[in-house]
């Protein structure tokens, strides 16, 4: 059964996190392998890039699942 209430913020950004970084993995793992394999120092520079935007996915997650100490807690 379908519930028709509202998803929270933090719920909302939790699974789009997570598909971000394990996407990002899976593409940076590709391009460092090929770019190692071919010597491509370009390719092996975007592999690196697309690790990096993972982990800033992670980043979001945690920032978004911890409450920050000086936050104001939300309206109900």
């Amino acid at each position: 059964m379908i519930s028709a209430r509202m998803p929270t913020p933090t719920a909302a950004l939790i699974t789009p996190g997570l598909v971000g970084f394990v996407g990002n993995e899976i593409v940076a793992c590709s391009r460092l392998k090929v770019g190692r394999q071919i010597g491509s120092d370009a390719l092996v520079a975007a592999g690196l890039h697309a690790r990096t935007d993972g982990f800033t996915s992670l980043a979001v997650l945690l920032g978004v699942s911890r409450p920050a100490p000086f936050r104001r807690p939300s309206a109900p």
